[in-house]
């Protein structure tokens, strides 16, 4: 009689299993109202055959949160990211900015107060259109603002570098930028990526540059240079179809990623040229189309000079590295011609054999 369990025990294991048997049905129901309404969105918005969905283990983080519920779990992981990774990172870019501007080297509209102020309601902006977005899932919103911390890690580096240059930079004048203008699905990838195929003429981002951009710009005619930075930028792209397989071949449906290749994508654009923007999805969702709210200040006047400014600093830098490298190269070529390398030989090897002064200009 007395191995026999209590009844307090038998009643307190009764109680326990129907919680946990309550918490497994309603995790399986969140599971499936999830399915459902990623297939539903595919039919009625997307038509994506087949369209692919992340790793199981991401699914259930999405509708689950770790049992403690998904917008409990966001709600804790954004605060802590933003805290411990993201401020610090506006802090030290905040930091550079006004280094720029004392320095009067910096475009001011970079770096000035204004810039500063602009640049700390842009993040707690951005920091709040996720938070409250109806349309991304938990992962979603913690990939998004994560993002942040990389944009401005580039930013502050990059602000770094134009710094280091000096006046040099600013000697550097970008002549006849090309903007390619068009309706969705009209063929500008294909025209965008052709026409950087001619670097004689034209100079322009690959994927590469703007997913891994530094430690420092790698000039257009360091053919084995860029064939390592788009390892790099490739290595990402694996990454991601790691967690959501599937994910490039159902891209390469609509626009695909080459990390050798021109890209005009914005998610990637702006991360790479460092200014603390980007657009994911919920800013294109129906409900946020009609009302000024929806759009939040992340696009204005002032946003899009800004980033005028920053793409032609950037623009900058890589043609003042194109000439710079171009010229060290041929130096050190020629000082070590007795060994077996000559500057003839350093010019065979790229496609620029001899890019005049009006290359550099143009």
């Amino acid at each position: 009689e007395s191995n026999k369990p209590s009844s307090t025990v038998m009643i307190a294991t009764l109680i326990i299993g129907t919680f946990l048997f309550a918490w497994i049905l309603t995790s399986i129901l969140k599971l499936k109202h999830q399915y459902y309404a990623f297939q539903h969105i595919n039919a009625n918005d997307w038509h994506i055959d087949k369209p692919p969905q992340p790793i199981f283990f991401i699914q259930c983080i999405n509708a689950l949160g770790f049992g403690c519920g998904s917008k409990c779990f966001v709600s804790f992981m954004l605060y802590v990211l933003d805290r411990t990774v993201v401020q610090p990172a506006l802090t030290k870019s905040l930091k550079v900015m006004k280094q720029a501007d004392e320095k009067d080297i910096i475009d001011p509209i970079l770096c000035n107060e204004e810039a500063r102020n602009a640049m700390k309601e842009r993040l707690e902006t951005y920091y709040n259109d996720i938070y409250h977005s109806p349309t991304l899932n938990a992962i979603s919103k913690l990939l998004n603002y994560a993002g942040a911390y990389q944009c401005l890690t580039h930013h502050r580096k990059f602000l770094s570098l134009c710094m280091a240059k000096g006046t040099e930079l600013s000697k550097e004048t970008v002549h006849q930028p090309v903007f390619i203008v068009s309706f969705p699905r009209t063929g500008t990838t294909i025209l965008h990526r052709t026409m950087s195929l001619d670097r004689t003429r034209f100079r322009n981002f690959d994927l590469s540059d703007m997913v891994s951009p530094l430690p420092k710009p790698i000039p257009r005619w360091d053919m084995e240079g860029r064939r390592e930075k788009a390892k790099e930028g490739q290595a990402l792209l694996d990454s991601v179809n790691v967690i959501f397989p599937g994910f490039a071949e159902c891209l390469e449906t609509m626009h695909g990623f080459r990390a050798d290749e021109a890209e005009e994508d914005l998610g990637w654009y702006d991360t790479g040229l460092g200014h603390m923007y980007m657009d994911p999805l919920m800013k294109l969702h129906v409900q946020n189309r009609s009302t000024p709210e929806g759009m939040s200040k992340l696009e204005s006047k002032e946003v899009a000079k800004y980033r005028y400014a920053w793409l032609a600093m950037v623009m900058k830098l890589y043609q003042y590295t194109d000439k710079i490298e171009w010229e060290t190269r041929k130096e050190t070529a020629a000082s070590v011609g007795e060994g077996g390398v000559t500057t003839n030989a350093v010019d065979e090897e790229t496609p620029l054999s001899s890019p005049s002064q009006v290359y550099y200009e143009g």
